[in-house]
């Protein structure tokens, strides 16, 4: 935080810094609670059409393996949405919007690749490690 603060020093964006540091740590904080062990990086991005985005955050979510791959992006879109909304609707309130793109083929191949890898055990069925590997309809 601090060497952002000297880096941005003099600017307008200086004054914001100690409160975009205070929702990373709580950020961290959910992170923890959940039980998440890998580690964490944060990284600023950027877009092609800032102005959507200016006062927001953009984010990616990547599996740092072999070799890197984003499974996941998105961000706070609330001035995209004020660009493209009605202009009749200017006198309601501004409207706030988050989203994010979750690959399902990259998860679902992370899963299957962490169940391969898994060594096979005589409860392995049972146990909860791998309850969304099971099958959905049961032999008679």
């Amino acid at each position: 935080m601090r060497k952002m603060q000297a880096i941005m020093e003099g600017t307008e964006f200086a004054e914001r810094i100690p409160a975009i540091f205070a929702r990373l740590n709580v950020l961290m904080t959910y992170l923890q609670c959940f039980g998440v062990k890998r580690k964490i990086y944060v990284n600023p991005l950027s877009s092609l059409h800032d102005k959507f985005y200016r006062g927001s955050v953009l984010f990616q979510c990547i599996f740092d393996g072999k070799r890197r791959d984003v499974f996941a992006a998105g961000g706070r879109y609330d001035g995209l949405i004020q660009e493209f909304a009605p202009k009749s609707l200017s006198s309601r309130p501004q409207s706030h919007a988050v989203g994010f793109n979750l690959s399902s083929d990259k998860l679902g191949s992370s899963m299957w690749e962490y169940l391969k890898s898994k060594t096979p055990s005589k409860d392995a069925e049972s146990g909860s490690e791998v309850y969304w590997a099971t099958r959905r309809v049961s032999k008679l």
